[in-house]
């Protein structure tokens, strides 16, 4: 056989032979613009440029978080008692309304604590301790709109703030809060950490308690940091609403609750930020109680109700915010308020009736808003009009 038989019986090649003298094609180099290119053409969104995506977050689980922790001002030690202190500690020994465990339910809650072996068996008993304000709700009560989520991360809680650079968002086992359509025309999502989980049909604003819960004998001390970064979040939020306000916390005085428990152990802690000497905020968790749930009846009924008082002490506070800042959003700003909001009530022009009008002389137009002082309303007897063209001064309107 020769060799231009040879060459004949040789397949076609699979590249036309016009590009044959071509150059290959190089490999798209791994730079910023070519992956926001290709994360474009896939649909993927685009990580928060608040942290580069060279440096990884600290997880609450991991075993540097707790120095990760402290050096951001979040103090775990060194935390000083909030000035309401006695406040609090008399808030959780009260007698409530809650009906007392029987014995027969107390040792129901022993056996079930002892064989639960990991932290989803141990949320399943948190109703035995916890306020259910379902079973409270009537027609007339708003309460169906505070709710509470469990294991919720706080996915839309802003970056780099101060207590959590270069940490994971929270994710409490347990929180509660107002719902955030009960915040009516105020722009709730506005506010920084205000909402720490956007994108769902219910989600809590500005929550005031959270609890973290672990199995049973099992990391609590874990479970103290991880409540003291919710805190943290907690009252960083507060913080930041009453600024819309024009407000703050009286110094040292604690509005926050968290609270930690293996379904033995309850432990329950204020929370409450001062500044620094340097200047930055100091983020402190102060131990209220400590409850052994399991040494007797009576000892579980005192913690079960002390926990509860405090709850229903961190509703009446988040509520008692959002109701602040529902009259804030329903009156026009000052030049200093935290948040730029305008009144959706149509701005008006309002005339002044008096009973002595000089003939052929019009009255006098006043601009005004339509919200005005009580004594203004009192004194004068006030008719709403559109506001009218301009006409030429000094030539009266034709009558008809």
């Amino acid at each position: 056989m020769g060799a231009g038989d040879a060459c004949a019986r040789k397949r076609p090649s699979a590249v036309s032979s016009d590009r044959t003298n071509e150059r290959p094609l190089k490999r798209a180099g791994l730079t910023r613009e070519n992956l926001a290119l290709f994360n474009n053409m896939a649909g993927v969104e685009p990580e928060s440029a608040s942290i580069p995506s060279t440096i990884k977050s600290v997880s609450t689980t991991a075993s540097s978080f707790a120095a990760k922790a402290e050096a951001n001002n979040i103090l775990l030690v060194t935390s000083l008692p909030p000035t309401n202190i006695d406040d609090l500690r008399e808030c959780f020994s009260k007698r409530g309304s809650s009906v007392s465990a029987t014995r027969s339910q107390f040792l129901r809650y022993s056996k079930h604590v002892n064989r639960s072996l990991n932290e989803a068996a141990v949320s399943d008993i948190k109703w035995h301790l916890l306020k259910d304000y379902i079973d409270e709700e009537d027609e007339d009560d708003p309460s169906p709109y505070y709710t509470y989520a469990i294991n919720q991360q706080f996915t839309n809680f802003p970056r780099n703030v101060g207590f959590n650079d270069g940490l994971s968002p929270p994710q409490p086992d347990f929180i509660e809060g107002p719902w955030r359509r009960t915040f009516g025309q105020f722009p709730i999502e506005e506010v920084s950490g205000a909402v720490p989980v956007k994108d769902k049909i219910i989600s809590i604003a500005l929550p005031h308690i959270a609890g973290e819960w672990k199995a049973n004998g099992k990391d609590m001390e874990r479970a103290r940091v991880q409540s003291a970064y919710d805190g943290a979040a907690l009252v960083y939020a507060r913080t930041q609403a009453l600024k819309c306000l024009g407000k703050s916390d009286p110094p040292g005085h604690a509005k926050v609750i968290t609270f930690i428990t293996d379904g033995t152990i309850l432990k329950l802690y204020a929370h409450y930020a001062s500044p620094s000497k340097e200047g930055t905020l100091e983020y402190h968790q102060y131990r209220i109680e400590t409850v052994d749930l399991l040494r007797s009846c009576d000892v579980f009924n005192v913690g079960r109700q002390g926990l509860r008082n405090l709850q229903d002490y961190a509703r009446k506070e988040a509520e008692a915010l959002r109701d602040a800042l529902i009259e804030h959003g329903n009156t026009l700003p000052d030049d200093d308020s935290g948040i730029a909001h305008q009144s959706r009530e149509p701005r008006v022009v309002s005339i002044t009736v008096s009973s002595k009008l000089r003939r052929g002389r019009p009255p006098k137009r006043k601009a005004s808003s339509s919200i005005g002082s009580d004594t203004a309303r009192q004194s004068q007897r006030t008719v709403f009009i559109a506001r009218s063209p301009k006409r030429r001064r000094g030539r009266p309107r034709k009558r008809v």
